[in-house]
Formats: structure tokens, sequence, C-alpha cells
């Protein structure tokens, strides 16, 4: 893990903690991640785009991450295969 990822870890708890209690805060924040993130002292590279999405009680956000590009289908059947569910 790099330091701006530990940097991140460690605010965004607080950034999420402002946002529950500060609905203008979370407007700004989801409207514009990138300005509010750097404010908090985050940076974020100019080519990576950022979308924050809030959950509600009766809604859960899943995400499919980017698949490595090593990642080929067999590779991924063969995992698959290997992946026991109950």
């Amino acid at each position: 893990m790099t330091n701006k990822n530990k940097d991140f870890s460690k605010s965004w708890p607080k950034i999420v903690a402002k946002a529950w209690i500060d609905e203008a805060y979370k407007k700004k924040l989801l409207e514009n991640p990138k300005k509010i993130l750097k404010e908090e002292g985050i940076e974020i590279p100019t080519d990576l785009n950022i979308r924050v999405i809030e959950d509600t009680p009766n809604t859960q956000t899943l995400v499919i991450p980017p698949a490595t590009q090593s990642a080929s289908a067999e590779k991924i059947e063969n995992r698959l295969a290997a992946i026991t569910l109950p």
C-alpha cells in the first residue's frame, strides 16, 4: 500500500462522518468528489474518474472491479471452478 492509499484509508472515514452530519458537505461530495477529496488533502490523478454513491437503508451498491490485464477467460473460468460455495 502506498502512502497515498494510507492517507486515503485514514481520511475517508472522517469524510463519511462529516457527510453524515452536514448535508451541504454531502451534496458537494456527491456532485464533485475530486474537489472535496483535494480539499481534504487527498490528491486524485487527473485521468482518474471518481464517483461517490450514497447507499440507503433499502439500497446497497455492489462494485465489480476491473479485471486484471492477465485475466483471460480461461483463467477466470479455472478460478471460478476452484471456488466452492456452500
